[in-house]
């Protein structure tokens, strides 16, 4: 048996100390020494404050442990007279998180989209059909074809509401949208519902499912499949928001008129303080692309206080000279937005390196390879 090899070593205590601003709480615990409890985590404040549920109370507790919300947990209570300091003995993962985990290895981030091309192809390719609810299937795809156009990246004018209209238009919102509709009933009218309808990934999939619900044909179950697979993915970003701060898009954009698909990775960093500016906090952005001529390509940059760095990865030294011949003028662009790009380079990997390149595992806050020490 072949073990992973240890990337990075996480050494932190095993101590898990109640605020001392809730004292009135932690002493009606009535707790004695050494004495064994079960908490649930409700919640990660930050890098070190927790909220958590225990004998039906709400603490807040502060730890170094990488907890996740919906983790159950053992502690032993270490103190004789202010009870507020327990040792971590045990720590199950929630079920939430094992699923996230397992879909994220699947490739739910991806295959949504990668489900709608199949159910493009599939159906572009098809002929004629006979079918009155077929026909109106094949109207609903062509209507999915054109909105993933239109958020595929193809334009080489920067647009930096690209991003905003990308998530938008995923369907991951679509829940919040119908919330902002049912609560300000009479104030959107038709012309704005039938936008934000036509403008949806996932309410172009319900529309279409509730078209051909009664029609047996294989290739409709792709529509389901696609539609499903989107929900999983919805889970997994609200359970990424909540405890890493880290997301996966899928990228879509053009290359030889075709709509091919590439990974855009988003990672916002620990949680900061609410009265830390957005503008003092570290965020990175990554992408992975696989262009016709090209090749694959991939890019990491990083964003503080309006400086960036970062780099590309390609695998020929032709493609390495195009795009270090073109960094002047994606600096001078850079420039015209209000950044100041600090270094940006572009590094020749072998071609193994980007074949096999995913950014799922970064997405997985305890990867394999890191290696968690308490003491």
């Amino acid at each position: 048996m072949i073990l992973p090899k240890i990337s990075k070593i996480l050494i932190s205590s095993s101590d898990v100390i109640l605020d001392p601003k809730q004292s009135h709480k932690s002493n009606s615990l009535s707790l004695q020494k050494n004495q064994v409890v079960e908490a649930k985590v409700l919640k990660k404040m930050d890098s070190s404050l927790t909220e958590l549920s225990m004998l039906g109370k709400r603490v807040i507790a502060k730890t170094y442990v990488p907890l996740k919300e919906g983790d159950q947990i053992q502690l032993q209570n270490a103190s004789s007279d202010t009870k507020n300091v327990f040792k971590l003995i045990s720590q199950t993962q929630s079920n939430t998180t094992e699923s996230t985990t397992l879909w994220l290895k699947q490739g739910v981030c991806l295959r949504p989209y990668e489900t709608l091309l199949s159910l493009f192809e599939k159906f572009n390719s098809a002929g004629q059909v006979s079918s009155p609810k077929l026909k109106a299937a094949l109207l609903g795809i062509e209507r999915l074809q054109t909105l993933l156009r239109k958020l595929a990246l193809d334009s080489p004018i920067p647009d930096s509401s690209y991003v905003k209209r990308l998530i938008e238009g995923s369907g991951l919102l679509w829940e919040n949208k119908l919330n902002q509709m049912i609560g300000n009933i009479g104030k959107f009218d038709t012309v704005t519902q039938k936008e934000w309808v036509n403008n949806d990934i996932k309410a172009q999939l319900l529309q279409m499912l509730n078209e051909v619900h009664d029609v047996e044909d294989q290739d409709i179950s792709l529509i389901q499949e696609a539609l499903e697979s989107l929900e999983k993915y919805q889970v997994v970003t609200k359970y990424q928001s909540d405890s890493t701060r880290r997301f996966l898009f899928p990228l879509p954009f053009l290359s030889m008129n075709q709509i091919q698909l590439g990974q855009l990775f988003i990672d916002l960093g620990k949680q900061p303080n609410e009265d830390t500016p957005r503008t003092e906090r570290m965020v990175r952005i990554a992408f992975l692309l696989e262009m016709s001529e090209l090749g694959k390509i991939r890019a990491n940059f990083s964003l503080l206080k309006k400086q960036i760095q970062g780099y590309f990865e390609v695998t020929s030294s032709e493609i390495a000279t195009y795009i270090q011949e073109s960094l002047t003028m994606l600096n001078s662009r850079l420039e015209q937005q209000g950044f100041h790009p600090t270094r940006i380079e572009c590094q020749i990997v072998d071609d193994e390196i980007l074949a096999n390149a995913s950014f799922v595992d970064e997405l997985i806050d305890n990867p394999m390879g890191v290696l968690n020490v308490l003491i």
